[in-house]
Order: structure tokens, then sequence, then C-alpha cells
């Protein structure tokens, strides 16, 4: 959708800008729950600077010119500041523990996806601290992307974790039968 578009489709009664064909794109899933107001404005932003529907970044990617650079910015720091104390408590982790230097916003960003990644993992009781810890102990991080090395690392553990944990109920679901 075009800013035009998004313009002209702000007042109207269909269904919401951001809508197309019913379904909801992937970065309104993944920020639901922290964009509140700020969604009409990302919506906006996306689509003046034709970001495609399917980049999850809610801004997109990072932008050259300093006024764009400064409210793409300005829009990310808005988004983090409406994380959960959980969520930030899991970004200020991961920052110390993996010695990520975040001066670029979209490795900032990043780590803020990945601290509510650990953190929704915590909430289903996985023992995301120990995930953490597991992928950091597998070695030293990239320097270019750490982030998203990190966050493949984690992925990887908690795959392997669900498919250890398939194998032990199975193990333990019925009567052993000898012989077998």
């Amino acid at each position: 959708m075009t800013a035009d578009g998004f313009l002209n489709h702000a007042h109207s009664a269909d269904a919401p800008p951001a809508m197309e064909n019913g379904k909801r794109p992937a970065w309104i899933a993944r920020y639901a729950v922290v964009l509140g107001d700020l969604h009409d404005t990302i919506a906006l932003w996306r689509a003046a600077h034709g970001v495609p529907e399917d980049d999850p970044r809610p801004t997109g990617p990072a932008v050259n010119d300093p006024i764009g650079a400064r409210f793409q910015r300005h829009l990310l720091r808005q988004l983090i500041g409406r994380d959960s104390d959980s969520v930030r408590r899991w970004h200020e982790l991961i920052i110390h523990r993996a010695r990520i230097q975040t001066q670029d916003e979209q490795t900032r960003g990043g780590a803020i996806e990945l601290a509510r990644e650990l953190d929704t993992l915590h909430r289903r009781g996985h023992d995301a601290r120990r995930l953490l810890d597991r992928a950091l102990a597998s070695g030293p991080l990239p320097e270019s992307h750490p982030v998203a090395a990190l966050t493949y690392r984690i992925r990887r553990l908690t795959r392997l974790d669900l498919v250890q944990s398939k194998r032990e109920s199975a193990g333990h679901a019925g009567p052993s039968v000898p012989g077998l």
C-alpha cells in the first residue's frame, strides 16, 4: 500500500489500513502488544519508505537521509520504550552477557526482539536463562550481526530442547516392552 493509499484508506470504514486480504502482516503480529497508537504512524512510515509487508522490522531498513534517520530512531525508541520491565531486563542481560555494542538502531532493535522472544519462552515454561547461557557458551559471537547469530543459536537450542523433551515423554508414555 502506498502512502497516498494509506491516507485515503485511513478514514474509510473498511478493514484497518495494514490489513490486506484479511491477513495481518508479520510486523504487526510481532509488535501488536506494544504498537498501540503508533500503529498508524509506523504503517505510514513503512508505506512512505516502500518497506515490504514481509519485512519483520517495524520501520524497515535504516534510512540514509539525516532527517529520516532521526525520525526512524525516534519511532524505534518509542516502540522499545513500551516494552515490559521483564523484556527490558532480558535486553540488558543480552547486552551485558554478550557484550554487544548497540550504537546502531538495527542492532538495538534486534536485541529487543530477542529479549521479547526470551521473555515469551520464559513465560511458556522454558529455562530461557539457561538457553541464553548455552548459546553464549557455544563460542564467540561474530563481530558483524552478533544479535542475529545469538538469536539463531537460541532458536536452534529451543528446537533441540523440544525434540529432546518429546523423546523423553514418548519414552515414558506407556509401559515398556521387554526385548524392543
